[in-house]
């Protein structure tokens, strides 16, 4: 099964990380913290966020003998995997309203036996007296 990486809201990721929500919108949009920003919003890979920084803190902030950002996924890769994740929920709500239709015709069909062996029952009382 493919993995999709969950995508955490700044607040969320920010308090993850035991920082500043402002330190990390600012590391964001001075592009040294992959993101995706939808809206307003900024979402994060938290565990690719989390590699990166313990990768810079290794580092530190000016060496350059490991590149931590080769293996970020560029901004139209985190598009295509929130579409992914966006069309599966998607997906696993119409699942989720069919599951739900089927289970109130059941319980019609269980009502409606129920009330026919009812019928049927009251029509055996009537018929013998």
């Amino acid at each position: 099964m493919v993995h999709h990486p969950t995508l955490l809201p700044l607040t969320y990721m920010a308090r993850r990380l035991r920082v500043p929500p402002a330190w990390l919108r600012a590391e964001a949009e001075a592009g040294r913290l992959p993101h995706l920003k939808a809206d307003t919003a900024f979402l994060f890979d938290p565990d690719l966020v989390e590699r990166l920084l313990t990768e810079r803190s290794r580092c530190g902030l000016k060496s350059t003998a490991v590149d931590p950002t080769a293996d970020i996924p560029r901004e139209d890769e985190i598009r295509r995997r929130l579409a992914v994740v966006l069309t599966e929920a998607d997906l696993l709500r119409s699942q989720l309203r069919v599951s739900k239709r089927i289970e109130r015709e059941r319980k019609r069909l269980r009502q409606l036996s129920a009330d026919a062996e009812q019928v049927s029952t009251e029509q055996i009382d009537t018929g013998s007296k």
